[in-house]
């Protein structure tokens, strides 16, 4: 559980977010965070305005919050998901998801010949895996497995899709083995009407 610092005395575990929403940009930040677990937080001021640059600069704490986050080299070509970032003094080398601790995510994707699936990616014990559902029944079409990270070894796949929301992650191997649960995959639809 990697946890991310967002002042002096709020560290956040960016994994078990389910839902965040910020308002205001000044000195009245506010961000409303909903968990996973079904509890909730509010931050303001300082926490909140660096929760918003973490998350949008991939900033990893107040100490660099206010600093412009610069790449080291040149920026990566359309597509490419390996990046190496400056903050100050240090230098974060790999995926941006993968420097926030992302290690589940689900994509709407549209292939060459049109055919519109969901993509579900998981990072575990050292390699990764995708698995495909058909968009329109939700219907399993397969798994693939690679070591390393999903980040770096589909960034062919994410860079062409559109990233979703999971509020409540169905078990994979359990819950999704033929097809999707229609609940969730009334959710995944709402998110691409």
């Amino acid at each position: 559980m990697p946890l991310t610092q967002v002042d002096e005395a709020n560290f956040l575990d960016l994994n078990a977010l389910a839902y965040l929403r910020f308002e205001n940009k000044g000195d009245d930040s506010k961000a409303l965070l909903k968990f996973k677990d079904g509890g909730s937080e509010n931050l303001a001021g300082d926490a909140a305005r660096n929760l918003h640059r973490i998350l949008m600069n991939g900033n990893d704490g107040p100490e660099t919050a206010e600093r412009p986050v610069q790449p080291a080299g040149p920026p990566p070509s359309r597509g490419e998901a390996h990046q190496t970032v400056r903050l100050g003094n240090l230098l974060i080398d790999g995926s941006l998801s993968r420097a926030l601790g992302r290690n589940k995510a689900w994509f709407f994707r549209r292939d060459e010949n049109g055919r519109e699936h969901f993509l579900a990616f998981v990072n575990a014990k050292g390699s990764c895996s995708i698995r495909t559902f058909d968009c329109e029944k939700g219907i399993f079409l397969g798994k693939r497995s690679q070591p390393g990270n999903y980040q770096d070894r589909f960034a062919d796949l994410i860079a062409g899709a559109v990233e979703l929301t999971a509020s409540s992650q169905p078990n994979l191997e359990r819950d999704c083995r033929e097809r999707l649960p229609d609940h969730f995959l009334a959710y995944l639809r709402e998110q691409i009407d």
